[in-house]
């Protein structure tokens, strides 16, 4: 199967637009097919990126790619992720905290996940699923 990505981005202090275009413009850049998912305005990461699994899981896309809205990765870091083709990649990043800039090292906000990991886990953990206005999600990242 060809490798396709959903970028998801949970904006809680950015325009989602400016996140989308990312998102489409790296899978462009990059030369692999997929979508650019964003959640606005959601205080609560965790609650955030429990939504956009739930949009990725209805797309066709192999991959899951979480980029957080504050940090920029450059296509040839993206490009190498993919290219580890494993289930799990995380890359650490630089954050900006106050004045200085601070490495994330184990956080989600670059991390590309395949698709087989998020269905395992959806179907091993059934007590982490709950419905909200009837929307069904979840909690995989609290």
């Amino acid at each position: 199967m060809e490798t396709s990505i959903c970028v998801a981005t949970p904006c809680y202090r950015s325009d989602p637009q400016v996140a989308l275009k990312w998102g489409a413009s790296i899978l462009v850049k990059s030369n692999f097919a997929g979508t650019s998912s964003a959640v606005t305005m959601c205080a609560l990461i965790d609650f955030a990126r429990e939504r956009l699994v739930t949009q990725f899981l209805a797309t066709e896309c192999t991959h899951l790619f979480f980029r957080d809205d504050d940090i920029f990765i450059e296509p040839k870091v993206f490009q190498r992720l993919v290219a580890e083709a494993k289930p799990i990649v995380v890359a650490p990043y630089s954050k900006r905290i106050s004045a200085a800039a601070v490495w994330a090292r184990e956080a989600l906000g670059c991390t590309l996940i395949h698709r087989s990991v998020i269905e395992r886990m959806y179907d091993r953990y059934p007590e982490l699923h709950y419905e909200v206005e009837n929307n069904k999600f979840v909690g995989l990242f609290d």
